[in-house]
């Protein structure tokens, strides 16, 4: 899903929705190509700045690194970012994600947030 996000901001628009990310490329410790994530999100402009802030929860199946047994990890995460056009900006001292063109891939940007809220060592067990 690809959104004018500087138009999303002016309107403050609100996002309200299941949506399936899909990984194209092989994760270490993500046992399935696609899951599914609830998420909810606003946009708006902070200090003359686009910023989107939302919540975002699924299940998602993960490889124990103790056992190597598969195991549903349930993420719940909110986030506030900064919505910046290039790199070349200067950057702010807050979390922020770089859109390179003026429409904003959510997919994207919801794969790179679960991929930083994932644990580094996924484990469901401990061992003896």
């Amino acid at each position: 899903m690809k959104l004018d996000y500087l138009k999303a901001c002016k309107h403050q628009y609100e996002l309200d929705r299941h949506m399936v990310i899909r990984y194209d490329e092989s994760h270490p410790f993500i046992t399935e190509g696609a899951y599914s994530l609830d998420v909810q999100a606003s946009f708006s402009f902070m200090n003359q700045c686009a910023t989107i802030q939302g919540t975002m929860q699924g299940s998602i199946k993960l490889i124990c690194q103790n056992c190597l047994q598969t195991f549903v990890y349930e993420l719940k995460h909110s986030f506030a970012l900064k919505l910046i056009r290039t790199s070349t900006q200067p950057l702010p001292k807050t979390a922020y994600y770089v859109c390179t063109d003026k429409y904003l891939d959510i997919s994207q940007l919801l794969k790179e947030e679960v991929l930083l809220n994932i644990p580094s060592i996924p484990k469901h067990c401990i061992l003896q």
